[in-house]
This record gives structure tokens, sequence and C-alpha cells, in this order.
């Protein structure tokens, strides 16, 4: 039902078309939604401030994950090796792969069961930036056997890689390298920040272990 309809002649005599705009912005005033440029450079400052804070501290934190994934990729590696060994009866390579720069360096399980030699999985790299440490009195000393060596890279080696390695016998225990006493230590460079924490290796059960 529609309400009753307002007079028309009534209707036009409550118009007043000469009332002022009442909605005009006066001249020279600035809408309350309006920012200035004095706002918006105070705005940026701030976000260059607060980035230039945060973003070395994430970095911080990058390289810490960086290295605490390291020792995560060679005690992993350094177990799976070790059970391999016990549970088949076989002795069990891990392969260290020290590679030149531009290239990660790299760790790989290789089994021998008499004259059978095979590769247990693929190749684990190591994060950008981090290597193995090398040199006199290192687990990179250690060269494993030819046959050991050409299952684990195939055959092809680039110019500059150094290998080195860790035997696991059939009883879990290392056999190689014989030097080192009762107690093996795996150690890292790195190139973007704090070395991780070195792996040592127990020589009577093989396990490793990491502070």
């Amino acid at each position: 039902m529609c309400g009753p309809m307002q007079d028309s002649h009534s209707a036009s005599q409550s118009v007043n078309f000469h009332e002022p705009n009442h909605f005009s912005f006066r001249e020279g005033a600035i809408p309350s939604g309006g920012v200035t440029l004095l706002e918006l450079l105070v705005t940026i400052t701030v976000i260059a401030a607060v980035a230039s804070l945060s973003i070395p501290a994430w970095s911080a934190i990058v390289r810490t994950g960086a290295g605490r994934n390291a020792d995560r990729i060679v005690m992993e590696s350094m177990e799976e090796a070790r059970t391999s060994a016990i549970a088949a009866r076989k002795d069990v390579w891990v392969v260290f792969d020290h590679a030149p720069v531009g290239k990660p360096d790299g760790l790989r399980i290789i089994s021998r069961d008499r004259d059978t030699v095979s590769a247990v999985g693929g190749w684990h790299y190591l994060p950008r930036g981090i290597s193995f440490h090398s040199g006199a009195g290192t687990l990179l000393e250690e060269r494993p056997p030819s046959e050991i060596l050409s299952t684990a890279i195939n055959g092809n080696r680039a110019p500059g890689e150094t290998f080195g390695g860790v035997l696991f016998q059939r009883s879990g225990r290392i056999g190689l390298p014989a030097q080192g006493g009762n107690q093996l230590t795996l150690r890292f460079d790195s190139v973007t920040g704090p070395s991780p924490e070195p792996i040592n290796i127990s020589r009577a059960t093989g396990r490793a272990s990491c502070k």
C-alpha cells in the first residue's frame, strides 16, 4: 500500500535554490583524507630505518640455520652408514668431496661386500658457503680405495677436487682412518659467518655427536 503523495506545489516551495552550498571546500583547504608530502617522507624514512635493522639480523639467522643444516646432513649420513654396515654385515664408506670454489662440498655412502661395490643413495650436499675443513690431520686426508671413489663419483671429477672418507666396519666401528685416537673430528669452514660445530665420531661405536 502506497503512502500519501506530497502536493507538488508545496514541495517546490520547500526547496530553496539560493541556499549556499555547504559541501564545497574552502579555497586552499586540504581534504581530511589526504597525506602531505612531509608525512610521506617521514613514513619512508621510518620504513628504511626498520629495514636497515632487520636485514642484518635476518642474515645472521640464515647463516646460523645453514650451519645447523650442515651438521644435520653429516650426522644423518654417518648414522645411516653405521646402521647399514651393521644391518647388512658389509663394510660401508662415507666419501667426502671437498670441491673447488663454485661447487658445494658433499658426501656419499658406498657399501662393499666382497667384490660388489654399490652406492647407497645419491650425494648429500652442504649448504652454500660451508665446506669441509681439509689439510693434514683431517678426515679429508684418508683417501678412499680406487673402486670406492670410482663408484662414488661415477668417473666424473672436477679439477681441484679432493676426497676423503671414513670406513664403518660390519660391527659399526670405525676401521679407517687408523690415526686419530679414540675419537675422530670432522670440522667445517664457512665463508659467510661462524663455522658449524665440529662433529665428533667415536671409533668404538661409530656414533657421531655434536655440541
